[in-house]
């Protein structure tokens, strides 16, 4: 690791190497957004999703040049070649991250500067794209219209008022995400009145200041760490295709979660005022957050030496602000009954990597699996403990990534993949770190297990994918370790 950077300015072997790489993945985003229309309709299509069906079918009537010749797609062209598509990218991560460790020594803060600039140029891809895999993104406008027409969604199931004119073909439920989004959606559906393109196009423009403001509060946490490991910060937020087509291309809020989440850890780490009332607001978007008040109070008492009583007056304004957002919507506790709803899905953890390989092998794997579901939250115990013993800024750091790693992998029953944004941030602040590797290697792998919710043969191999996941994130952890 270089102790100083002899090259002021840009590297300019690699600035070229940087430009080709970005322009290459900037038209790979550019044909997945093209496509994307016409990728949705082959798969929303069919009794299964009428909804969808009649809206996109409206939709290419009035302009069939987004489809162009996708009419013809099926379902399985339509997966493939999102898939190939997205492999792009992929291995642009890959090629340029070699690079960037072959020129570890020439790598400038101009070189970090263009990195992120090309990532802010991806954001641009992502709001002209259709949601493909998903209809979360409509779902929350559902939500923010039954808001302001005065229904109450946490207790009222998703009606069909709500949902009429969407491309949304969800099952009746009440609202599972925190009451700031909901404060949020209402905000964006009483601006864009009844229009569904106005509706997703104020949504993508919500997360997609989310997704830039993240990156930049990122490049601000890593700005005195070396021009290498900051450049490693900025490829693996803003240019990992998950980071980029989950947040982006198909609209789910957790990058809005996230962004106020890396703004608390910004304001904590650099001594600024209202940390916890960002934190706050991280988690009533989205819930998964609230662990880090427990770093957030170690931080408090340990890295700055504030006494408890300091530390509980600086949360009467948080607790009066949450108490507020809450107020809004809270009646009684089936306010949280949308989110026990979904904490019974189970797929895509660790455990089931140990079942996939017990089905695989033949044998019985059932300690390995509890094993594997425990490892990461007994670590982030550890994590804790060592920033109790050793406090300082990195451990804070280091302490984030572990808590929600052990969210991410081990306390939630299911994974998709838009929820390793939770984690893959607080993971660029210490991007050399082995588990920031690891969720930087599932991250790379996860978008391509969405293939097994539209492929009907892939389907029964659910198990085998969690296997691959996890398999190939290890060697990923493995293969970067001089990284």
């Amino acid at each position: 690791m270089p102790t100083s950077n002899p090259h002021p300015g840009h590297s300019r072997p690699l600035r070229t190497h940087i430009n080709a790489l970005g322009a290459l993945t900037f038209a790979s985003y550019l044909c997945l957004a093209v496509m994307s229309y016409a990728q949705s309709g082959a798969l929303w299509t069919g009794g299964h999703a009428p909804q969808a069906d009649r809206f996109l079918s409206e939709l290419r009537e009035a302009l069939p040049l987004l489809f162009g010749a996708g009419h013809s797609l099926t379902l399985e062209n339509a997966v493939a070649s999102y898939f190939l598509l997205l492999a792009v990218p992929t291995l642009t991560v890959v090629m340029l991250l070699v690079r960037l460790a072959k020129d570890r020594l020439e790598i400038c803060p101009g070189d970090v500067d263009l990195l992120f600039k090309w990532s802010a140029a991806f954001a641009i891809t992502g709001l002209l794209a259709f949601p493909v895999f998903t209809q979360d993104l409509w779902l929350s406008a559902a939500w923010g219209r039954m808001i302001i027409s005065g229904v109450n969604p946490y207790y009222v199931p998703l009606t069909q008022d709500a949902a009429a004119g969407f491309p949304l073909d969800h099952f009746s439920m009440v609202m599972s995400y925190g009451p700031l989004w909901a404060i949020v959606s209402a905000a964006v559906m009483a601006l864009a009145d009844a229009s569904v393109l106005i509706a997703g196009l104020a949504f993508k423009l919500v997360l997609g200041g989310a997704w830039v403001g993240t990156l930049f509060i990122i490049r601000n946490l890593v700005r005195r760490k070396e021009p290498y490991d900051a450049g490693l910060a900025m490829l693996m937020m803003g240019w990992t295709p998950l980071s980029v087509t989950q947040s982006l291309f198909e609209g789910h809020n957790d990058i809005a979660m996230t962004w106020l989440a890396v703004l608390w850890l910004w304001l904590l780490i650099n001594r600024q005022a209202h940390e916890r009332l960002a934190l706050v607001a991280s988690i009533a978007v989205k819930y998964v957050t609230a662990p880090l008040f427990l770093v957030d109070l170690i931080h408090e008492v340990c890295v700055k030496r504030r006494s408890l009583a300091q530390y509980a007056r600086s949360l009467m304004m948080p607790a009066v602000a949450g108490l507020v957002i809450f107020g809004l919507f809270f009646r009684s506790p089936a306010f949280f009954d949308g989110l026990f709803q979904i904490s019974g899905w189970h797929f895509l953890q660790p455990d089931d990597a140990v079942k996939g390989l017990e089905e695989f092998a033949g044998v019985n794997l059932s300690y390995v699996a509890l094993f594997a579901r425990g490892v990461l939250p007994a670590f982030a115990i550890y994590c804790i403990i060592r920033l109790i013993r050793q406090p300082g800024n990195g451990q804070t750091l280091r302490a984030c990534v572990a808590v929600q790693a052990a969210i991410t992998f081990g306390l939630i029953n299911h994974l998709w993949p838009w929820y390793l944004v939770w984690v893959l941030a607080f993971a660029a602040t210490v991007p050399g770190w082995w588990l920031s590797r690891f969720v930087w290697g599932v991250a790379l792998f996860a978008p391509f297990t969405l293939a097994f919710w539209w492929i009907e043969a892939l389907e029964v191999h659910k198990l085998a994918a969690a296997l691959a996941l996890y398999a190939g994130a290890a060697v990923w952890t493995i293969a970067t370790r001089k990284v």
